[in-house]
């Protein structure tokens, strides 16, 4: 290394993709491993300093040996274990098109079941069964980056800590309050009861265009599933719901993309 030595040891390098502890981090990929063992993995130098900034618990860090000296600086300030792989070690455990050459290992953070006990203000993006894993990260980073602070999934919707959900995100799973919860119709219930109301997003003769919508602080947005939206039990809950006005004869957007409108507006036309 060049410059000041850097305060790191590496644990031990490994050289055999039949490691016992390279074979524990690549089964991350599976929910049921991850729920049993409450880790989660992440790639990437940029998710690892988001962990570092969030003070995430990092368990251990997997890098090649250029990644040990490329990303020294980081590698440092970690307390956690550090081990150097081979090339085709790395090969096993990265899901990465082009990869940095640095997985982490870490405890799952807190997640809520009830929207009551989940910290923060103002209302919640939901989300009812929205089950593409990039859809559900982009949503939690749109949603961060536009002043959200909560988000609620519901049933049906994909793990927020699976690899695809994390890498979307980018960092933002960590920068915002997730309750997640197997009766969303129950939530939306008590958050009605509290005061909110519950905006669907729908194609409905009723909805109104989002844009022209006053929203309270605490009033909440849902988004549904991909293909059928919300379901029909969800969406009788919500007395009011809203669109995003489009041209004739145009596809319907994707959750992550028409999330990103209607926060936008959501947030935009809160009431201060």
């Amino acid at each position: 290394m060049d410059g000041k030595e850097k305060s790191f040891s590496v644990t031990e390098k490994i050289t055999s993709r039949k490691n016992p502890g390279v074979i524990a981090a690549c089964a991350l990929s599976d929910k049921k491993n991850r729920d049993k063992s409450g880790l989660f993995s992440a790639e990437g130098i940029k998710l690892l300093r988001e962990l570092c900034d969030e003070k995430v618990d990092i368990e251990k860090v997997f890098c090649t040996s250029r990644a040990l000296e490329k990303y020294a600086d980081t590698l440092c300030t970690l307390s956690c274990r550090i081990y150097e792989v081979t090339d085709e070690v790395y090969d096993k455990l990265s899901s990465e098109q082009n990869p940095e050459g640095i997985f982490a290992v870490a405890k799952k953070t807190m997640v809520y079941a009830k929207a009551s006990e989940t910290p923060g203000s103002g209302g919640f993006v939901m989300l009812d069964r929205v089950q593409n894993p990039s859809n559900v990260g982009t949503v939690i980073r749109t949603a961060s980056a536009l002043g959200v602070s909560r988000i609620l999934l519901g049933e049906g919707c994909a793990d927020i800590f699976g690899p695809k959900t994390v890498r979307a995100a980018m960092g933002a799973l960590f920068k915002v309050n997730i309750c997640i919860t197997d009766d969303i119709c129950r939530e939306i219930e008590e958050l009605q009861k509290g005061g909110a109301e519950v905006f669907a997003a729908a194609l409905d003769e009723n909805s109104e265009d989002v844009a022209q919508v006053s929203f309270s602080h605490n009033d909440c947005l849902l988004i549904g599933n991909e293909g059928e939206g919300i379901s029909e039990k969800v969406l009788a809950l919500c007395k009011r719901k809203v669109i995003i006005p489009m041209r004739q004869n145009t596809e319907s957007l994707n959750a992550a993309a028409a999330a990103a409108i209607l926060i936008w507006e959501k947030q935009k036309g809160t009431k201060a």
